[in-house]
């Protein structure tokens, strides 16, 4: 339900629309749209990793963008990138609406 914002679902409506390729033998490259809408305007997000809440008069929370590409041409290392983008929405007071973005490396070595 997108990385960045990264929400439970209580009083919380998600949808989302994504297309994925597969490169390579084991690879791949996916993008992730979400849109986010309080079900009742409420001045918290359950699970939100934001350091901003929204001001609980109206629903529209915002909208997510992720790309996430995974490199899995090893026996026994992957390589995982994900950058993500969420620009909030008029449930937040006009001096919270700063959009939040993330980049994530990561590197798992199985034995």
């Amino acid at each position: 339900y997108g990385e960045l914002l990264n929400p439970e679902l209580a009083n919380l409506s998600v949808a989302s629309v994504g297309a994925g390729v597969r490169v390579l033998d084991n690879s791949s490259v996916e993008l992730v749209a979400h849109r986010y809408r309080q079900n009742r305007a409420a001045d918290s997000i359950a699970g939100s990793r934001l350091s901003a809440d929204p001001a609980g008069s109206r629903r529209a929370v915002g909208r997510e963008v992720n790309l996430l590409v995974a490199v899995r041409e090893w026996k026994h290392v992957e390589l995982l990138f994900k950058a993500s983008h969420f620009k909030p929405g008029s449930a937040f007071a006009p001096g919270e609406r700063d959009a939040a973005r993330a980049v994530e490396v990561g590197i798992s070595v199985n034995f």
